[in-house]
């Protein structure tokens, strides 16, 4: 079998599986009884260990199947004990690392050392006698083919008896999924004459019923085909390379479209003008389809994060209420994936160094839990997703200290700097080390790492903290970065263009005005700087207000080209290293336009 075409199905399946349980696991955490995460949770390592059996991975299999018998042992506890729990969380943990390279030859001495673990677990728990009925019954087994109504004869003494036979020689045609009463009351007789067994088998029905009726003491079987549904499937898979590829085959066509507009406008061709305004919607919707697949709902990673709270709350010896919102909206998958590491970050410091001891929360007048909330919502073009906890907050004082100390702002400096540009400090490149941890909340460990890349994407990070009452880190997104509208402007005649999302006002150059010797315009009752990009002619005839987070700078530029429907791509070379430049589009007369990175201009 050529299983290498089909890794990449395995691995993606096995991968939300591994979520899945992560999630369960939690769940049980919260509630040891629940036995419905229970069977959710066999389901989905006995999900896995059929995978990696069809697959070949016999260590994989090995400890899936192991996981199975802990978790049986659950089952028929009807309880988690936490060392059972923990002992689970440590085997899903193993079974990730294990997927990460599912070929490699190597012995896994961690499984080893695991598997024994387990045995010895299974050794010290004193259990009851297991029900030899029990045994019969196929747990997550799914829906049945069969339902049998058994009846027996009036003179039938030991009816557990014959209800066991029964059971065993159904056992023999296929899987028992469930039976009414359920196997404890037919192993003690509590039940009437009759009983009924749902049975998965691929034998016929008259078959079924024949090998019941050959059993003594059995007076009437009705056998009953059940009907089962057939979903459809509606989706398949589809790799992000593929999509990638479909959107650069859209962009292409956008750029073309560009062209044949232009040379529709030129030389004045009415009909090659209707027949491009067909060809705009159609390309319009298709970019809306691709776009549509490309969208990954945020649940999507937002469904790992419990886990993380959850083991670094137990490292730290801190109690923490993890709450998600808005995991229903959609991002760009491109976007999701580079979005991972800052929010792991945000949260780590948030439980590590933002909620306090319960000791220190209860001498607080706080609840000894803490709080961290994950929430994400969407305006306009945008997500925005924030990490709020109730913690200590940031002491400005100290951060201050902090700056002065490592030399990066002088004590008179520090004195004069508002609130905000106190916290822009926490973002300087080596701000914090881990002796400074403790002393600032742990808050400028690596923000600078985040923050570069939230501004890759084209987003943007804020800070709100009230010491004593916590901190909100807010990452502002676009929702996509591969087409976008652009406002096209001119400065020294070349052609450059700025997201349409980051500009927030046109206005004519007369309303310059001169500050400290500097050129600013006032709008809306805030003095905003001027700057002229490029050696810009000062006189420019407009003046673009471009906005980004809380913070808006103004550029002069000669001329307004218009609004166009742009395919932002990645420059190459020595353009690459300018940090001016977000990217380039081919516009409609094949000139280049570079796009404006908004983040380096507006400081």
């Amino acid at each position: 079998m050529n299983t290498q075409k089909y890794m990449d199905l395995f691995l993606e399946e096995a991968g939300e599986h591994l979520q899945n349980l992560n999630r369960l696991l939690i769940e049980l955490e919260a509630d040891p009884s629940d036995a419905e995460a229970i069977n959710e949770i066999f389901r989905s390592v006995h999900t896995i260990k059929g995978l990696a059996a069809t697959m070949g991975f016999e260590k994989i299999s090995t400890l899936s199947h192991q996981l199975e018998n802990l978790i049986e042992s659950l089952k028929e506890a009807k309880r988690a004990e936490p060392e059972v729990t923990d002992l689970l969380f440590e085997g899903i943990d193993l079974l990730e690392a294990m997927l990460k390279s599912p070929q490699d030859g190597e012995e896994f001495t961690d499984l080893e050392f695991f598997l024994e673990k387990v045995k010895r677990v299974k050794k010290e728990e004193k259990m009851e006698r297991k029900s030899p009925f029990l045994e019969l019954i196929s747990p997550g087994a799914g829906k049945a083919n069969y339902e049998l109504k058994i009846r027996l004869e009036e003179s039938c003494a030991l009816k557990s008896v014959r209800a066991f036979t029964v059971l065993k020689s159904l056992a023999e045609l296929g899987d028992i999924t469930a039976t009414f009463p359920d196997p404890e009351k037919l192993e003690n007789e509590e039940f009437g004459k009759g009983f009924t067994v749902r049975l998965r088998s691929q034998r016929v029905e008259e078959e079924i019923k024949n090998k019941v009726l050959a059993l003594p003491e059995i007076e009437e079987v009705e056998v009953r085909k059940l009907k089962e549904k057939v979903r459809k499937n509606q989706s398949i898979r589809v790799g992000i390379d593929t999509l990638d590829t479909l959107m650069n085959i859209t962009g292409e066509l956008i750029i073309n479209r560009s062209v044949l507009e232009e040379i529709a406008k030129k030389h004045e061709l009415e009909e090659l003008k209707d027949a491009l305004e067909m060809t705009k919607r159609l390309t319009t919707d298709l970019q809306y389809v691709v776009m549509q697949a490309r969208m990954v709902p945020l649940s999507y990673v937002f469904s790992t994060f419990p886990r993380l709270i959850r083991d670094i709350s137990k490292k730290e010896g801190k109690e923490v209420d993890f709450n998600i919102y808005g995991g229903d909206i959609e991002l760009d998958r491109a976007v999701i994936d580079e979005i991972v590491e800052p929010i792991v970050h945000i949260l780590r410091n948030a439980v590590s160094h933002g909620i306090e001891s319960p000791e220190e929360r209860e001498r607080k007048g706080k609840p000894r839990r803490g709080r961290v909330t994950l929430s994400a919502v969407k305006e306009k073009d945008h997500v925005v997703i924030s990490v709020e906890d109730d913690g200590s907050g940031i002491d400005l004082e100290k951060v201050k200290e902090t700056a002065v100390n490592r030399g990066l702002i002088s004590r008179e400096k520090a004195a004069t700097l508002k609130r905000e540009e106190v916290l822009d400090l926490l973002f300087l490149p080596g701000f914090s080390t881990a002796s400074e941890v403790t002393e600032i909340s742990g808050r400028g460990v690596g923000l600078d790492a985040v923050k570069s890349q939230i501004e890759s994407l084209g987003g943007h990070i804020e800070i709100e903290t009230y010491q004593g009452k916590g901190t909100k880190v807010s990452l502002r997104l676009p929702i996509t970065m591969a087409i976008l509208q652009a406002l096209l402007v001119r400065i020294g005649g070349v052609t450059y263009g700025v997201p349409i999302s980051n500009v927030l006002r046109v206005l004519e150059s007369t309303s310059l005005r001169k500050l400290h010797n500097k050129q600013v315009i006032k709008l809306d009752e805030e003095i905003i700087p001027v700057v002229h990009l490029f050696n810009a002619n000062e006189e420019g005839r407009f003046i673009v207000v471009l906005e980004k987070g809380n913070k808006r700078t103004g550029v002069t530029v000669d001329e307004i080209v218009g609004i166009q429907e742009v395919v932002l791509k990645s420059l190459s070379g020595a353009a690459a290293r300018l940090h001016e430049f977000a990217g380039g589009t081919i516009l409609g007369n094949g000139d280049v336009a570079l796009m404006l990175d908004v983040g380096s201009i507006v400081e």
